[in-house]
């Protein structure tokens, strides 16, 4: 004994209806987390130039047709890379950005924008949100 559902054109449409919105949805939080996660990290960056925040930025590329979004940092460039990852203590301009902002500045600045974005943001409930009922 069971339930038995045979395929037929009204169910077919209908599921495929609800896939849609439900990826179209997770593409929306994952795209607008991404351009959150950027925002924090241009926060989070030192400052010297300016040339430092303005790398940061999300690129969208799309792989197996499906739309991929993801951060990038001046596309690896050497100086991004090394105020990352290592240790220093921050510039003047850095120090006033750390006093004045809401965000603490310096290294491991994408690192810790991906932790604000899970932690503060909630990224991973506005995933499982929209999911559950199609929305953001």
């Amino acid at each position: 004994m069971g339930i038995r559902i045979t395929r037929g054109a009204g169910l077919d449409i209908r599921l495929e209806k609800i896939a849609q919105k439900t990826t179209r949805q997770l593409r929306r939080v994952h795209r607008d987390g991404a351009y959150k996660m950027a925002e924090v990290a241009q926060q989070m960056a030192p400052v010297l130039s300016g040339d430092l925040e303005m790398s940061i930025h999300v690129q969208e590329t799309v792989e197996s047709g499906q739309r991929k979004v993801f951060t990038v940092v001046a596309d690896g460039t050497p100086y991004a890379i090394y105020m990352h990852e290592n240790v220093y203590e921050l510039g003047t301009l850095s120090a006033l950005k750390d006093q004045s902002g809401q965000f603490r500045v310096g290294r491991k600045f994408i690192d810790r924008s991906a932790q604000w974005l899970i932690r503060d943001w909630k990224f991973y409930e506005k995933a499982r949100n929209a999911v559950k009922t199609g929305k953001k």
